[in-house]
């Protein structure tokens, strides 16, 4: 028993550890504020009579600031500009527009640009759509009228009137926004651009009402890759916030088999260049670095004729793929990408030559412009590849040449600035270009430029031997942790790298890091530097490079400091992708390294809990049937009811349930896999099991279940004894009280007759307001219901009513088996109210005396379910007999649990399913027992 009990708290504290993680273990929060310079106004529009009746909750509004928002008040809202539309998520407010209508308007400002940005904003009650899915539909459509209305304002203008839209969507709101091309009257054309921030595409959040799966179902059949319906003029961004989103993980947020692949965009807001910031679910709306990228990238989307979003998709495609994946530095419109021509070679600069393979340059300024070329050996460019870092500021500072034979220099330059990645901090604003041998093997000489300048310069060469520098780093699993002796929990793999000679740049392909489930620390040791005397500063970097998703994560370091990276995926790798998620390693030739990599068993739990955490609820409530499975066992075979609390700890053990789950599921797959047993289930109406949804996400992990169940296991020991030492005391406290005020048969009468009035009130309120109220009552009633038997029972053990017959210790064990029942009832009625809990608040929050009734309720029905369940429980009184129902009933139960493991461990609201058909047929069996009746009280 103490050995149980010491192996139930070392995984509580595993995952309490992990709980710990997830909420703290992430990048101190580096956004900068954004500010206004004028007063915010948000000026409502007004809409036409049939919107407002018809959406009497929702409202559109205009931002502006100062003159600007006057000059739109009085001109009655005949605007000129650019037309854009926020959309809030998830009790979102339209407030939240304010960071990037402001910037946007700013920027026009100072750039006295000849167009500006009109912000609209839908205030949707800030309601709960990322949790309560009924509400979704009304939301898109009513985004639709919005859209109608605001292109109305427009119709003043004689030319280039806007005939499209451009979306803005937060969390939920970029979801509606997709939704728009699920409606049947919906014109595609009054939307050419959807931006979506921290939005969940692939999957809710928690699937905790039918309606939000079929709402995403519907959605993303539409928006599916493998469908040829889906929108094909539109584009689409979608961003994620990285670490500090514990809502929306980026796995979650990208656009994978979503869209046409040609016009869609994913980016980590850790990955966006001059950013380089995670951002929380809020701060994504406001976080300045990102809000500066995306305005950058809305501006840059305009067709300079015609002051519009420009028609050609591509168009927009490149401004954001530029903003947020390869900002080269130069403005957009400047950028080699853009104008990609040689660079010729001026005849009076200064030209020279070298022969090393690395070159570190550095200068206070530069007071003439030079070129500096490095011959190419053909005979080893195919096997090398070449590295160039500078802070240098000119567009095309970096090329390659063909010299002719017996030339000294070349005529002109093929600039490679369109491979470059700017490197964080921005403040350094060096960047680095990369060669393979492919692209060496087709010059004779790499040139860098270096204009004359006033500012400090740093320049960094180096062709080195791939051989030398990239390196296969085999990443040990878990259960490689596990298995052998010699990996413990501290040790680590270390690999020496000596820079000083070999160079600056390392790159450590992690081989077998591909699951979520699976968290790493990387350490850079500094083992000895020499003295460096610097102008320029140039911090160590480490860049974590996953390729499936764009994504990348940086941590830089000081000369002699110590450099510590977490390596952990946002999302799993696809099935077919080859290729590994890699480090690279820019280090300060001052020094000499090594590195090291050890299992983070806090960040591994922390993983768990942030991929997996949501799905623990189906398992809490399977804790509770494989209870009650044994109770009703016992009671059939025995005509004993145990407490909770030893039912659980015999019964609901992981290896009871989660192995046969598993079994069951490889069954059922190879069935699913023939043509034949394909058509069999489908006619059946059995669904599709839910790990093929995790295998869908590229997250499924074999351990799941079995973690998931001893952590629901675990939890539930301990937390299944405090409350039934609470009802122990309530029990001995009512004992107490009834002595004191000589309770008798009258209060019996009361007791009886006040539980059929709370459920047929219950039931009556489930039906015609909110099913959860349904849910409320039946808990209260279990709970007074556990603590009154159990008061019955140590009374009549104190020998409180000693009958002469022996019929008093019958009594006891009735009111006991009763106790102990309902005791485990209210906690199946518990976890069912909290998963039912969004339509009560609501409810709440909506209800008015026009209408009392929460519309598409999906907790009517288990609501309901449970209130007469209730009352045919409680026209049993405490009897509980023997018969064929309840013995089978414990194998339902059982059998129960195990379709659980199954088919909720993603789809939640399938538990309300379970539930509703256990309460059906225990009242059914308990209707029907034949038991022993007891006789009145004489005293309580």
């Amino acid at each position: 028993m103490i050995v149980k009990a010491a192996v139930l708290c070392l995984f509580l504290g595993l995952f309490s550890f992990g709980l710990y993680d997830v909420l703290t273990n992430f990048e101190t929060n580096n956004c900068e504020m954004t500010y206004m310079f004028e007063t915010p106004e948000y000026l409502k529009i007004k809409l036409n009579q049939n919107v407002t009746s018809q959406f009497p909750r929702y409202n559109l509004y205009f931002y502006g600031e100062g003159q600007y928002a006057s000059s739109a008040q009085t001109s009655k809202f005949q605007l000129t500009g650019i037309p854009v539309l926020f959309i809030p998520g998830n009790a979102g407010s339209y407030r939240q527009v304010r960071s990037l209508g402001s910037v946007a308007l700013r920027m026009a400002s100072s750039l006295n640009s000849k167009f500006q940005f009109n912000f609209f904003s839908i205030d949707l009650n800030e309601e709960l759509s990322g949790i309560y899915g009924p509400v979704l539909m009304d939301q898109s459509k009513f985004t639709y009228e919005c859209i109608k209305q605001i292109l109305n304002l427009y119709s003043s203008m004689s030319k280039n009137k806007p005939n499209s839209v451009f979306l803005v969507g937060h969390s939920m709101g970029g979801l509606i926004a997709r939704a728009l091309y699920t409606l049947p009257d919906f014109d595609r054309t009054v939307v050419n651009t959807i931006l979506t921030q921290a939005t969940p595409h692939q999957m809710p959040l928690i699937a905790i009402d039918p309606v939000i799966v079929d709402f995403y179902s519907k959605v993303n059949g539409q928006w599916s890759d493998e469908l040829r319906g889906f929108p094909r003029n539109v584009f689409i961004v979608s961003t994620g916030g990285g670490y500090r989103d514990i809502l929306v993980r980026n796995g979650l947020a990208s656009l994978c088999k979503i869209g046409d692949p040609s016009l869609r965009l994913f980016a980590s807001t850790m990955s966006i260049p001059k950013a380089w910031v995670s951002t929380d679910h809020l701060a994504h709306v406001w976080c300045k670095q990102v809000v500066m990228a995306t305005v950058r990238a809305m501006f840059d989307c305009v067709d300079r004729s015609t002051h519009q979003i420009s028609e050609d998709r591509a168009v927009c495609r490149m401004a954001f793929l530029y903003h947020y994946q390869i900002n080269l530095g130069p403005k957009f419109i400047d950028s080699p990408a853009s104008n990609s021509q040689p660079l010729l070679v001026k005849e009076d600069t200064e030209w020279s030559t070298a022969k090393t393979n690395l070159w570190d340059y550095e200068a206070k300024q530069v007071a003439a412009e030079f070129y500096h070329s490095f011959e190419i050996d053909k005979n080893v460019s195919t096997d090398h590849a070449l590295l160039a870092i500078s802070n240098v500021e000119d567009k095309s500072w970096f090329g390659g040449c063909l010299a002719p034979p017996g030339a000294k220099k070349c005529k002109n330059i093929r600039t490679f600035d369109d491979n470059a990645d700017l490197l964080p901090p921005a403040k350094l604003k060096f960047k680095a270009i990369h060669l393979d041998g492919q692209q060496l093997s087709d010059l004779t000489h790499s040139v860098v430029h270096v204009p004359k300048t006033k500012q400090p310069v740093k320049v960094l060469v180096d062709i080195y031997k791939v051989a030398d520098r990239h390196i296969i780093f085999q990443m040990p699993h878990l259960l490689r942790f596990l298995k052998n002796s010699v990996m413990a929990f501290d040790s680590e793999v270390t690999i020496p790298l000596r820079s000083s000679e070999s160079g600056i740049f390392y790159n450590l392909t992690m081989e077998g890091l591909d699951s979520p489930f699976q968290a790493y620390i990387f350490e850079v040791v500094p083992t000895e530097c020499s003295k460096v005397n610097s102008d320029v500063q140039f911090l160590s970097l480490m860049k974590f490079h996953i390729p499936w998703s764009h994504e990348h994560t940086y941590s830089t370091f000081q000369l002699g400091q110590k450099g510590r990276l977490s390596l952990k995926l946002q999302s799993g790798k696809p099935l077919n992708f080859s290729e590994d998620v890699q480090l690279h390693l820019y280090l300060d030739r001052a020094c000499a390294y090594k590195v090291s990599v050890r299992l983070s068993w806090s960040e591994l739990f922390g993983q768990f809990l942030r991929f997996y955490g949501l799905y623990v609820p189906s398992f809490f409530v399977i804790q509770v049937l494989m209870s009650l499975s044994w109770q009703l066992k016992k009671l059939s075979s025995e005509g004993i009811v145990p407490r909770f609390s030893a039912s659980h700890s015999v019964w609901a053990l992981p290896y009871r349930v989660v192995p046969l789950a598993m079994m069951l599921r490889m069954l059922l797959s190879l069935i699913r896999n023939t043509e034949d047993g394909s058509r069999i289930l489908k006619a059946v109406g059995l669904p599709t099991d839910d790990t093929v949804t995790l295998k869908d996400q590229d997250i499924w992990h074999p351990l799941i279940p079995l973690l998931l169940y001893v952590m629901a296991f675990s939890f539930m020991t301990f937390y299944s004894r405090a409350i039934e030492a609470i009802i122990d005391a309530l029990s001995a406290f009512y004992a107490f009280a009834c002595r004191r005020i000589c309770c008798g048969q009258w209060t019996n009468a009361v007791f009886h007759w006040v539980q059929y009035l709370l459920l047929i009130s219950g039931a009556a309120a489930a039906y015609w307001l909110c099913g959860t109220m349904g849910l409320i009552v039946c808990l209260l009633t279990h709970i007074i219901k556990a603590v009154v038997y159990r008061t019955k029972a140590g009374i009549l053990e104190n020998g409180a009513a000693v009958e002469k017959d022996g019929r008093a210790d019958k009594e006891r064990m009735l009111h006991l088996n009763a106790s102990n029942l309902c005791f485990s009832l209210s906690l199946l009625f518990a976890l069912t109210l909290v998963l039912n809990s969004i339509p009560f608040i609501v409810w709440c929050k909506t209800i008015t005396s026009e209408n009392l009734s929460l519309h598409l309720d999906p907790s009517r029905n288990i609501g309901v379910i449970a209130c007469i369940s209730s009352l045919i429980l409680v026209s049993r009184g405490h009897s509980l007999g023997i018969n064929i129902l309840m013995s089978n009933l414990s194998i339902v139960a059982y059998a129960s649990s195990v379709l659980m493991v199954i088919y909720c461990l993603v789809s939640v609201y399938r538990i309300s399913y379970f539930v509703s058909a256990f309460l059906i047929l225990l009242a059914l069996s308990t209707r029907n027992s034949t038991g022993l009746k007891p006789q009145k009280d004489k005293v309580m």
